[in-house]
């Protein structure tokens, strides 16, 4: 008997355990143990098959994971309290389907809610589903909770009593405010932050802010009252807002840390796992979102080691920032990584779990404001270090050129000097020349006077040429014209002069060529660099040898080599003598005269050819210029190439002068006169034009810089028009020495150009190239 009793006392002392109730003592009760659970794996209980089906208490924590059954649960409540309103709350907004269960008048009384129906069907305008029951005082009831949900099933229940649950509304809000307010604080703080500098990291800090927002807002259920019409993004906001989150916290890791360039393996994978939410996150919209739920967790624990190797890899490397960035993601990543181990029913917690992922967002943003705040501080420290950087090599590098400036002034001052000196000398040499020969009556002295004013101006034109020659190297507008030529006949017409100069500082002669046949390559540059360093061999000896040898090689090249016993070239000046304008001895009392220009046009001729120059000391001689120049193929331009034709005519000539110098025009005009041809002068180019309109001539003697219309405007008149002139031979005689001149006069329809001076010899020479005579002049 006693054992029956014994028996009883253990039955009403378990039911009395399993009774929920509801006291001024306890007026909030936190379900665990208290509810009776039974797992409906086929889903087709009914209510009124419950009577029949064995619950399961002492359920510490009601956490299934992810489960496909239904769950039931049963509570037995009983309220001492006068107050008969009794809440049930379910703390979970992703439940997908809840019904309640409640005996009214014998009959079972049914309320349907879940995140599949419209929001604004919900009993109580609450994010969780909170469902007001009555229950007499001292009158104990079964209600039965049927759970579905494709999302986890955790079910966190708590019973209040209406005073309570104000309370606890109260509460919640307050601590949900001040959650929610420190993120909304720090977006609006870096927004302007961002409008202000600009700059992307902080950007993607806001995308951060407003993506873990959204988690929260979705894990509260708060964001399916934006949407209270659409169960179809509430089930997808939660998946949708995680992926959106892994993908802007691994962009902004990126951009703080700056992994691109410093962890470049850590940024591959972090690269990897932004791909797969970004896949993922459009997988989420199709309407088996559920399947991709557990990857998405997955993928936000994934994530945890890439971003606290790029955070620990940048702290290594003594990137200051990099350690608040290390804190921030581990205090989050902490916080994500309890919650996914709670989604997946590993760890218990079921209430907790929406703050402390909460408070892990909270910690991990202000961290990261920090981390941004001291990113700013370092970026200004390297800034200023960059600036100072940069002060000091402007400084030295202003000290630099102050320093080539000064040299440059230097070197101008005394080009000018030379300049003024080389050209005076040979002026002085015309002018004395010519004061003389008013007062000579010996005709003997008077022919050696006019010799001496022909060698004089013959000077002051070759220093014109050089100067000429040097500035137009300078500014790239020589260029590589190939022919056809003997560079053994090159020689041998320079030889005469050479060896004039030669015998007068009784120096030996030798030259040693071993290229008999003609070859392809540019004639004039190349006679410029025989004569510019045969000319300085000679110079710079005062007696001794100079050895000349050209040969070549198999490769195709020509070796020029100038080998002299002269004072020789100090090793320290050889660069400078190629680089720019350098004489080697600049004082007033210099023994060599010159420009100082010859191995400067040497070089840049040397690079315009594509070959190479080297100054050595040979055993034999004290100096030695090696000159390689390859001989390749080449189709010349045909701008380059005078094409005209040498046209029949009858003597004398009918020649049309426009000039508008007076002495030129007079020197032209006698010297066709004395050579037996009619002439008729124009005084600018317009005079020149109208006339050739109603007089034909068989040459047009063009000046190229006049007033009115120039000599090239003339030019493309007579040609474009039907001018009696259009096809009449039309060479350019002008001043203008350089490349491009020659280059325009060809373009605009002049056949051949000649440089002033013009001499009788040079109007020989045109008129038996271009001109066949019908009759013996």
């Amino acid at each position: 008997m006693w054992r029956l009793l014994i028996l009883l006392l253990l039955v009403y002392k378990s039911a009395l355990g399993h009774e929920i109730i509801i006291s001024p003592e306890a007026s909030t009760v936190k379900i665990t143990t208290q509810a009776g659970v039974a797992i409906d794996a086929r889903s087709n209980l009914t209510i009124d098959q419950l009577s029949q089906t064995k619950f399961k208490y002492d359920y510490k924590s009601i956490n299934f994971g992810r489960k496909d059954d239904t769950v039931w649960i049963k509570l037995n409540i009983k309220n001492t309290l006068n107050n008969p309103n009794i809440i049930v709350n379910i703390n979970n907004p992703t439940l997908d389907k809840i019904s309640l269960f409640q005996q009214f008048q014998g009959r079972w009384k049914k309320t349907e809610l879940g995140d599949l129906r419209e929001f604004h069907h919900r009993l109580i305008n609450l994010p969780s589903f909170a469902i007001p029951i009555l229950i007499s005082k001292n009158n104990p009831e079964i209600i039965y909770l049927r759970i579905q949900s494709i999302d986890t099933l955790r079910i966190p229940i708590k019973i209040f009593s209406q005073n309570d649950f104000s309370y606890y509304l109260y509460s919640h809000y307050l601590s949900f405010g001040i959650l929610y307010g420190i993120p909304l604080g720090l977006l609006l703080y870096n927004l302007l932050i961002f409008i202000s500098v600009r700059k992307r990291t902080h950007l993607l800090y806001c995308l951060v802010i407003i993506s873990n927002t959204l988690v929260s807002l979705s894990w509260d259920g708060i964001i399916y009252s934006f949407f209270p019409d659409s169960p179809y993004f509430q089930q997808r906001s939660i998946p949708l807002s995680m992926c959106l989150t892994i993908i802007f916290l691994i962009l902004f890791a990126k951009s703080f840390l700056q992994t691109k360039f410093n962890t470049p393996k850590i940024n591959t994978y972090l690269n990897i796992t932004a791909f797969s939410a970004t896949i993922l996150l459009l997988l989420a919209l199709s309407p088996n979102t559920s399947l991709f739920y557990i990857p998405i967790v997955i993928l936000a624990m994934v994530i945890i080691p890439g971003l606290i190797a790029a955070g620990i890899v940048r702290m290594r490397q003594q990137y200051v920032p990099a350690k608040i960035h290390l804190l921030a993601t581990g205090s989050f990543l902490f916080a994500v990584a309890l919650c996914a181990l709670s989604v997946l029913n590993i760890l218990p917690f079921q209430e907790e779990i929406t703050y402390i992922y909460k408070v892990g967002v909270a910690s991990e943003l202000i961290l990261l404001s920090l981390g941004i705040a001291e990113r700013i501080k370092a970026l200004k420290i390297s800034k200023q270090a960059a600036i100072e950087k940069i002060r000091a090599i402007e400084k030295e590098k202003l000290k630099s050129e102050n320093l080539a400036l000064s040299n440059a002034n230097y070197l101008k001052d005394t080009f000018l000097s030379t300049i003024s000196h080389e050209l005076r000398t040979p002026m002085n040499g015309v002018k004395g020349a010519l004061a003389l020969l008013d007062t000579e009556q010996n005709e003997a002295h008077r022919n050696q006077l006019i010799s001496t004013i022909n060698q004089s101006s013959d000077s002051m034109i070759k220093l014109i040429d050089r100067l000429i020659l040097f500035t137009e190297l300078k500014a790239g507008r020589i260029r590589n014209i190939p022919s056809y030529f003997s560079i053994k006949e090159l020689v041998d017409n320079e030889m005469k002069h050479w060896r004039d100069l030669c015998d007068k500082k009784s120096i030996l002669l030798e030259t040693h060529i071993n290229i008999e046949k003609s070859f392809q390559g540019d004639k004039a540059n190349t006679k410029w660099i025989l004569t510019e360093i045969v000319d300085n061999a000679i110079k710079f000896s005062s007696s001794g040898k100079i050895f000349i040898s050209i040969e070549l090689t198999d490769s195709n090249s020509m070796i020029i080599s100038v080998c002299d016993q002269g004072k020789g070239i100090p090793e320290e000046l050889t660069s400078e003598l190629k680089g720019s304008f350098r004489q080697e001895d600049e004082r007033f009392n210099r023994k060599y005269e010159g420009l100082g220009l010859g191995l400067s046009i040497t070089s840049e001729l040397v690079k315009l050819l594509s070959g190479q120059l080297s100054i050595e000391v040979h055993k034999e001689f004290s100096t030695c210029i090696n000159i390689e120049i390859p001989l390749i193929k080449a189709e010349p331009e045909a701008i380059s190439i005078f094409k005209t034709k040498p046209r029949y005519a009858t003597y004398p000539l009918r020649v049309l002068i426009i000039e508008d110098n007076i002495i030129n025009q007079m020197v032209l005009e006698k010297t066709l006169n004395n050579l037996g041809h009619n002439t008729t002068i124009a005084g600018d180019g317009l005079e020149g034009y109208k006339i050739a309109k109603s007089q034909l001539f068989d040459l047009i003697l063009m000046d190229c810089q006049m007033p009115n219309i120039d000599g090239y405007e003339c030019t493309n008149k007579i040609r474009s028009s039907d001018n009696l002139n259009c096809h009449t031979l039309i060479i350019a005689i002008t001043a203008n020495a350089s490349e491009t001149n020659k280059e325009h006069c060809l373009k605009v329809g002049m056949d051949d150009y000649r440089k002033k001076p013009i001499k009788t010899d040079t109007i020989k020479e045109l008129l038996d190239k271009y001109f066949i005579w019908t009759n013996q002049p």
